[in-house]
């Protein structure tokens, strides 16, 4: 089983990731079991339920995958929008971007290179 309570049951072989973001992050627990990451340009679907300091993906048939690969929360295809993630809530694109929380490290990109990064736990 995988997450709080047991909620997911793996039927079958199945390689799960661990994403270090959770509801204490905004990524609210109505997430679960409807969404999806990009993971190496891949979706990767949500299983169980969403934690308070992360999730769990199932990653099957992502290949070489690898301990610090990026997970794409929301942004372009093929991840999903702020709007999709906030519509299978039952909210808006712009309640999802609020609720990313001060946990949740800024990256400022100008020119696509990165000029800034604000990260309010480690300053």
């Amino acid at each position: 089983t995988v997450s709080y309570g047991g909620t997911f049951r793996v039927r079958k072989p199945m390689a799960v990731a661990t994403v270090p973001i959770g509801y204490a992050d905004g990524f609210l627990r109505c997430n679960a079991d409807k969404s999806s990451i990009s993971v190496k340009g891949v979706p990767a679907r949500i299983i169980g339920r969403v934690c308070m300091d992360q999730l769990m993906l199932d990653v099957s048939g992502i290949e070489g995958l690898r301990v610090g690969d990026e997970a794409v929360i929301f942004g372009p295809r093929p991840a999903l929008s702020a709007d999709e993630i906030g519509a299978n809530c039952g909210s808006i694109g712009y309640e999802t971007v609020c609720l990313v929380g001060e946990r949740v490290p800024r990256v400022y990109i100008y020119n696509g290179e990165i000029v800034h990064i604000q990260d309010n736990i480690l300053s």
